[in-house]
């Protein structure tokens, strides 16, 4: 198993400006559907709380939305216009992360890619639709108890992402966001 402890480490998350002072916040994404969630689609008993951060700022734009183009080539990535970002350096304390990254100790064993579909009746491709592979696999890492793992990030392919699941944060690990001196959201394990 890839569990590990990870001690306290800078992490990225990009927001809309408007939410800086609910940046951590993570009740909404019970109901929201993401790359490792698949909110609506889980019953409602299943689904969980997670938040998304990377591990350098370029990769939180991306990840976002706020960057298109190709990070690969000097010059192709551009701002989006339509999607402002605002990216916030969190302090993250974690006790038990499990790692994807390390291919052959943790994709090969679980069979996973870091692939993402998202599909609908609107899309050219429209089936097969439902559970991601992605969304399956965050699902059971949440059940596990664990409180966050890192992937490779679906839009940078050489950068790292972490998930936290928010709602499985043990004593000693935390979550907070420190602006100008000041701590503007935190978020404590209690379990």
């Amino acid at each position: 198993m890839c569990a590990s402890t990870q001690n306290a480490r800078t992490w990225f998350r990009a927001i809309q400006p408007r939410y800086s002072l609910t940046a951590l916040n993570s009740a909404h994404t019970t109901g929201a559907r993401s790359r490792f969630n698949g909110g609506p689609l889980l019953p409602s008993s299943a689904q969980f709380q997670i938040l998304y951060f990377a591990e350098d700022h370029q990769t939180a734009r991306f990840e976002f939305g706020a960057m298109v183009g190709s990070p690969h080539i000097p010059g192709r990535a551009i701002p989006n216009p339509g999607v402002p970002a605002l990216v916030l350096n969190v302090q993250i304390r974690l006790q038990q992360v499990f790692d994807l990254t390390q291919v052959r100790s943790a994709q090969v064993p679980l069979q996973t890619t870091d692939r993402y579909q998202s599909r609908s009746p609107m899309t050219s491709v429209t089936a097969p639709i439902g559970l991601a592979e992605t969304q399956t696999l965050g699902e059971a890492l949440f059940q596990t108890g664990i409180e966050g793992f890192r992937s490779l990030s679906a839009k940078i392919p050489y950068a790292r992402t972490l998930m936290v699941f928010p709602t499985n944060l043990g004593r000693g690990s935390s979550i907070i966001y420190i602006d100008s001196g000041t701590v503007v959201y935190r978020i404590d394990g209690t379990i």
